[in-house]
């Protein structure tokens, strides 16, 4: 894949304009983080207005995660608070997504791997509570080489690609001294605290 390279955004700090993936509905705005031009894939941060509601016309043409970084969304029959995470594939269609407070979100497509068939939907109500377990052996890379202040919770994994999500948490000083490069893009949300990279 071909995403532009992109250093480093402040989301905060972007203009949000009215959402292109909701065309006609008021109370959604959006800003772009990330897009491949070659697959579509992209990444958007949403924020959306109370008693705001989407009805989509289509079923998803890629497959979608949705993480809600603040307040609150119904997306059919679930309800997402601060911290949910919903995984659902392509061909599924939604039948709703509502608010009753306001609400941003991370809109993650993702493009279909081949002739990769409809998944049950993943949902977690709240990321918090999954438990943190230390990395594992990568090949080239035992977990030993990244010490014991790195921990993550693994929130999907594709079958096909092995394309994964995931949460990460560094403890206080814990560095990683090696250089990495990988042969597939990767995008980087920073959550809470501060985090200095590649200098």
């Amino acid at each position: 894949m071909s995403r532009e390279r992109v250093e480093f955004v402040d989301v905060p700090a972007l203009s949000l304009a009215p959402d292109p993936l909701t065309p006609g509905e008021v109370g959604s705005r959006s800003t772009l983080l990330s897009r491949d031009p070659d697959s579509g894939a992209q990444t958007r941060f949403v924020q959306v207005a109370p008693y705001w509601h989407w009805q989509p016309s289509q079923p998803l043409g890629n497959d979608l995660e949705i993480l809600v970084l603040e307040g609150s969304v119904s997306v059919d029959d679930w309800e997402m608070g601060r911290g949910a995470y919903l995984h659902l594939s392509a061909g599924t269609q939604l039948q709703r997504l509502t608010t009753t407070e306001p609400c941003a979100f991370l809109w993650m497509i993702n493009p279909v791997a081949g002739d990769a068939g409809k998944t049950a939907p993943e949902y977690i109500p709240n990321i918090n509570e999954v438990p943190w377990v230390p990395v594992p052996d990568f090949e080239g890379r035992p977990a030993s080489e990244v010490g014991d202040g790195l921990r993550y919770k693994m929130l999907r994994q594709d079958p096909v690609t092995s394309a994964y999500t995931l949460v990460s948490h560094m403890a206080a000083d814990w560095f990683d001294p090696r250089l990495e490069a990988h042969e597939t893009w990767e995008e980087l949300v920073l959550l809470e605290g501060d985090f200095l990279m590649g200098v």
